[in-house]
Order: C-alpha cells, then structure tokens, then sequence
C-alpha cells in the first residue's frame, strides 16, 4: 500500500497540474456554499449512477504546507513532506470507499493517466493547503492554529465538461502541546476523500448504505 501511494503521487507531481476553476474568488465561494462539501458549485442537476468513475489523484504541486514549510520546526516539515507523497492516495481510496459501499458507481479507477471511456466521470482536484499548525497561535487564539487540509476539485465528464467544482477544508484539533502531525493530517485528507465520495452520492441521488 505504501508503496503504491508514494508511486502514485510521484506520476501526480509528474503529471499535468489540476487548474482551479470557479471557486478562485471568494464572492463566488460564498455563493456556492455546499450541500455535503464547503463549497459546491453544481452545473447540472445531478449525475448519473451505474458507470465508471475514474478519480485522478490530486495534485500536491503548488501547496501551501504553513509551519511545514521551508523553515519551518523538523517535525512539521518532516510531517508535510510526508502528507505530500501520501495524501493523494489516501484521499483517493478513502473517496473510492465510500462510493464504493454505496454502489454508486459500477467501476471506480483510481488513475492519474488514464484516458475515461465514453460516458464516465472524473474527479480530479489539488491540494490547496496542508498545514501542520501552530502551537504558539493554538495557546494565544485557539482554533487558528490547528492543523488542517484545504482541497478544490471539480467533477468533470468524459469529454471535459466540467460538472461540479467544489472547496472543502477539515481541521484536526491538536491540544495545546501539539501531538502526531502525520497521524493528524492523514485523518484530515482521509476524511476529505470520504467526504468528496458523500457528496457524489448525493450528487447522483444514492443513499449510501450502511
């Protein structure tokens, strides 16, 4: 499994650089605040069940890692270093799961490269932050120091249509002396997935089933 993630996110960071859509603006994230996610922009009424999803991993080019950045303590640098070679993958099986337990899709391909048939669907996005936090802010002003993940996606169709675009953030509360920055953003982008994967769901009309 390691290996696979870290060999995925190596074609992702290879690969062509997802280019945000719609939700750059934040007049237009306000306006398209979301049903399951964020933010949602849906361009259609709903989706179709039955065919092939193809989740393209998302990219971690152009992230912003916060205290995990250059210069940043050890520890947290060495936590995002770490999310940036496994969050794609952990992002993408985690939103594979989800639609997968609720037979939304008859096939689900997890693929940075592969070209979708006629009639399926895309899901392909980056990672807009992967922040490890900070423990100094956490003591002065609380929430603002958590650590966290931010992503923007779209759904696209197979002929490049763009369906939905879509923001979404989760933080993990980290208490005052810190804690597992890598066990604390793996749940983050985790949770991100199975998130993106209830919002296909819901975009297709599907009650997962539990």
């Amino acid at each position: 499994m390691r290996g696979w993630v870290l060999a995925c996110a190596a074609v992702v960071a290879a690969g062509a650089t997802f280019v945000p859509g719609a939700l750059a603006d934040s007049e237009e994230e306000e306006k398209g605040k979301g049903v399951v996610l964020d933010v949602e922009q849906r361009h259609v009424a709903s989706i179709p069940r039955g065919g092939t999803l193809v989740i393209r991993p998302f990219s971690t080019e152009g992230t912003d890692f916060g205290t995990g950045g250059e210069g940043g303590k050890e520890k947290r640098v060495e936590a995002a270093a770490k999310l940036r070679a496994e969050a794609p993958g952990l992002l993408a099986e985690a939103a594979k799961g989800e639609v997968t337990e609720a037979r939304t899709f008859s096939k689900v391909l997890i693929d940075p490269t592969a070209k979708p048939p006629a009639g399926a669907l895309v899901l392909e996005g980056r990672f807009v932050k992967i922040d490890p936090g900070s423990r100094a802010k956490r003591l002065l002003i609380g929430f603002v120091g958590s650590s966290g993940v931010t992503v923007e996606g779209r759904l696209l169709a197979a002929d490049g249509k763009v369906l939905a675009d879509f923001k979404h953030t989760r933080h993990s509360i980290m208490g005052v002396y810190g804690g597992d920055y890598v066990k604390l953003l793996s749940r983050d982008a985790r949770d991100i997935g199975e998130d993106i994967g209830k919002f296909l769901i819901d975009f297709a009309g599907a009650t997962p089933e539990r």
